[in-house]
């Protein structure tokens, strides 16, 4: 469940998110844009490193 923290952690009912984007002026859509593919990223290098350590089981 560690893996899904990138994407949990920029869902609008996080109310740090809505926090910062309100401070920053910025719309919580195009805030969306830049940011949701890299928490892809992020989460799939999680689960690669993972699955390389053994910390996550293949079968």
């Amino acid at each position: 469940s560690i893996t899904g923290q990138p994407f949990h952690l920029q869902s609008p009912l996080v109310p740090a998110i809505l926090l910062l984007v309100s401070l920053a002026k910025v719309d919580l859509g195009d805030h969306h844009k830049k940011v949701l593919w890299r928490t892809a990223v992020v989460s799939l290098v999680m689960l690669g490193v993972g699955m390389l350590t053994g910390a996550i089981g293949i079968g």
